[in-house]
Formats: structure tokens, C-alpha cells, sequence
């Protein structure tokens, strides 16, 4: 009787013992499965999400833009994503061109105006009748007499090569007459007819300074 119940006293410690190693055995079975999956999953991971690869992603800064280089494998070329200024992409440099800058429009300085007093303005043309038989349309100071620019004056009034305004408008002082004295202009015009519509009048002169 007593062998008989040690001989089930030892059946049954064996069989804890057995349990035991079957619980490490799966134990150890699940933890290898599992580093295993988390091996496969790291492996593949950089794939789709680059970033948690650090060694495949280069970021640049150059004047004050982030230049971001993403690859896929380390073999492929880089992904780059375009800021306005990229220079490098994983340390290579890329020539790129920039839009030229527009000129800035800089302002013109208005000039000073001198008030030369009220003058008594006639018009002529490159005709005969108004500039003699030699008439050329060179004025005295070797320029073409011209619409729009050329006027007659007296040098010792206004001296030539001068700027005047009349009603708003620049003319330049190019030529001098006979007839041109004291506080009177001739205004050159085209033709003849021109000349003599325009008549007699009467303008408030400004020398440009």
C-alpha cells in the first residue's frame, strides 16, 4: 500500500515537471514569434513610411528654405520635394533657375522751375517765307528743327540749349532769330498753315532749372 501510494506521489510530480516545460516551451515559442514580427515589420516599414529610416531622408536648409530628399531604397535616386529654392538634394547640388527679379521703377525727380514772366509767342515753319531762301530746318544751334521740341529765343533771355515749359509742355531753346528779342518765343510747328492758325499769343514761361 505504501509503494503503491508513493509510487502515485512521484506520477505526480513528474507531471507539474512536464507542464512546466510545456508552459516554457510556448512561452519561449510566442517571444520568438513575436521578435520575429516586429523584425519583419521594421524591415518593411521604411518603405511606406520613410521616416523611420533617418539615414534615408536629407534635410537642407538654404536661405531660409527646407529642402527635403526622401528615397525609397537607398539605391534609388531621391524624392525631392520642390521648394521655391532648392540647391542641394542629399548633398548634391542641383542647378535650378530663379525668375529674374522685376526693376524696381526708381521716381523721376521733377525739375525746378524758374518763372521767366508772360511771353509773347508767334510760330514759324521750316518754310521759306518764315526761315529765308536758305532755309534747311537746321537751327542755330545744329539740331533738326522739330514739332513739339523746338523753340526760338532770344540768348540773351533764355539761354540756348535750355529747357522751358509752356501750358505744362517741355521745348528745348535750339534756335534764335532776328526778330526774336526780349520776352518773345517762336514755336516751331510742321507747315505753314499750322503757323498761321496759331497767331499772336500770350504764355506764362518757366525755365527748367
Amino acid at each position: 500500500m505504501v509503494s503503491e501510494g508513493c509510487s502515485y506521489g512521484r506520477g505526480g510530480r513528474l507531471g507539474d515537471g512536464m507542464k512546466q516545460k510545456l508552459i516554457d516551451t510556448a512561452l519561449l515559442f510566442a517571444i520568438t514569434v513575436f521578435v520575429m514580427s516586429v523584425i519583419a515589420v521594421l524591415h518593411f516599414l521604411p518603405i511606406s513610411m520613410p521616416w523611420f529610416a533617418p539615414e534615408m531622408v536629407d534635410v537642407t536648409t538654404v536661405n531660409m528654405t527646407t529642402v527635403v530628399a526622401v528615397t525609397a531604397e537607398p539605391t534609388l535616386p531621391p524624392v525631392v520635394i520642390v521648394t521655391p529654392e532648392i540647391v542641394t538634394t542629399q548633398g548634391i547640388p542641383v542647378a535650378i533657375e530663379l525668375p529674374e527679379p522685376e526693376p524696381t521703377p526708381t521716381a523721376t525727380a521733377e525739375p525746378e522751375l524758374i518763372p521767366l514772366g508772360e511771353f509773347k509767342i508767334y510760330a514759324y515753319c521750316p518754310c521759306r517765307h518764315c526761315c529765308g531762301e536758305n532755309a534747311q530746318g537746321i537751327t542755330a544751334t545744329g539740331t533738326t528743327a522739330t514739332a513739339g521740341r523746338t523753340i526760338s529765343v532770344d540768348p540773351d533771355v533764355i539761354p540756348p540749349g535750355s529747357t522751358v515749359y509752356i501750358d505744362g509742355q517741355a521745348y528745348h531753346a535750339e534756335d534764335t532769330g532776328a526778330g526774336i528779342t526780349g520776352k518773345t518765343i517762336d514755336l516751331f510747328l510742321d507747315d505753314h498753315q499750322a503757323a498761321l492758325e496759331f497767331g499772336v499769343q500770350y504764355k506764362a514761361v518757366y525755365l527748367a532749372n
